[in-house]
């Protein structure tokens, strides 16, 4: 007997550029991998897609030219939205509970590896990273390949049972006009539109 599913075509089109999150192949390894390989994780196919770039700069895994972005950064995406909607009286999402497993068990995004569809060449863009040392405030200029406004991101979201209903991921990715995807979100960088629509599996 086949599990209760349904399956939606999610279209991403950024309002505003998106950074690129990725850190050099040093930093990558020694870091954000080995924590991944620590918790079970499967990620030389990551490692395989990661590009050249200096350190301390942050950009996207490539497949051959093509910039893109990992399933788990979907699934992550939804799971801070569902987070601030259930702060926000009249949403739909109020009412979710466990909705960190529920995302994490019942939702997948296919296909893994999800090309950024560019409308113009990625770019290099500088920003000021300000902090509080001991030492006093320090201002640091950190660097991120981004890719323009206009990009698109296509993809399929299969929902297992019915807790997760169509209206819910419509709120989720409807919440991407304020937050989005990608570095420095916080300050209205990555940025989208969605188009979502069942589809048949």
């Amino acid at each position: 007997m086949a599990i209760p599913s349904t399956n939606y075509r999610v279209t991403l089109i950024f309002t505003e550029p998106i950074l690129g999150s990725t850190p050099d192949p040093k930093a990558y390894t020694t870091y954000v991998a080995q924590k991944a390989i620590d918790n079970g994780k499967y990620v030389s196919d990551e490692l395989a897609t990661l590009a050249d770039q200096p350190r301390g700069k942050t950009g996207f895994h490539r497949v051959g030219s093509k910039p893109v972005i990992y399933d788990y950064v979907i699934k992550g995406y939804l799971k801070e939205a569902c987070t601030a909607l259930r702060r926000v009286d009249g949403t739909v999402s109020k009412a979710v509970t466990a909705h960190k497993t529920k995302i994490d068990t019942l939702v997948m995004v296919e296909p893994r590896r999800i090309e950024l569809k560019l409308r113009k060449p990625t770019y290099d863009m500088e920003r000021p990273l300000r902090a509080d040392t001991p030492q006093g405030p320090r201002v640091t200029l950190v660097s991120s390949t981004t890719a323009a406004e206009g990009t698109v991101m296509e993809f399929t979201v299969k929902v297992l049972g019915n807790q997760i209903t169509e209206t819910l991921l419509r709120e989720w990715f409807e919440y991407g006009q304020y937050s989005g995807l990608g570095q420095w979100r916080s300050g209205g960088w990555g940025r989208f539109t969605a188009e979502v629509a069942a589809v048949q599996p």
